[in-house]
């Protein structure tokens, strides 16, 4: 299942979590304004199908994102 990181600080992100088991992630960049939209929490997961939403949840409810 890919995993992706979207991150206003990908740049800083890379190196800090390169000696991590989350080093082959991809991450990407986006603004605050953008993440801050989409997530409302900081963390959130979210799991796609094909481009759509079919779960989302903030840090407190990582135990029950469903796949």
């Amino acid at each position: 299942m890919p995993v992706y990181i979207v991150s206003s600080a990908a740049a800083r992100l890379k190196p800090a979590i390169g000696k991590t088991g989350f080093n082959n992630v991809t991450i990407l960049s986006g603004d605050n304004t953008m993440i801050r939209t989409a997530a409302r929490t900081n963390p959130t997961v979210y799991v796609l199908n094909k481009g759509t939403i079919i779960d989302k949840r903030s840090y407190k409810n990582f135990d029950k994102v469903s796949f």
